[in-house]
C-alpha cells in the first residue's frame, strides 16, 4: 500500500508510553526496494537525545518498523538503548 511522504513530515511523534519523542524532519527510504526504513526526527526536550541513534544533524533516526499507529500523531515503540550499534 501507498503511503504519502508528506503525511509525516511535520507530525509529532509519541512514544507508547506517551512521551513526546520528536517531530518528523525527514524520512529514510531504502531506493532499492522503496520501502521506507527510518524516520528522522528533531528531538524534543523530554528525552535525552544520547540514549538513541541520531544522525550527524543531531535527529533521532528511527526504524519505520517501530510505528504502532498513525493518526494526529504518530505513536512509535521506542528502540531498546542496548539496540543501539
Amino acid at each position: 500500500s501507498m503511503i504519502r511522504i508528506n503525511k509525516f513530515i511535520g507530525k509529532p511523534i509519541m512514544s507508547t508510553d506517551g512521551v513526546l519523542v520528536g517531530v518528523i524532519d525527514n524520512v529514510v527510504v531504502d531506493t532499492r526496494t522503496g520501502k521506507l526504513e527510518y524516520l528522522l526526527a528533531k528531538v524534543s526536550d523530554q528525552i535525552d537525545p544520547k540514549n538513541y541513534k541520531t544522525d550527524p544533524a543531531g535527529r533521532l533516526v528511527l526504524p519505520f518498523s517501530g510505528i504502532q499507529a498513525v493518526k494526529n500523531v504518530v505513536v512509535m515503540r521506542m528502540p531498546e538503548q542496548e539496540d543501539i550499534e
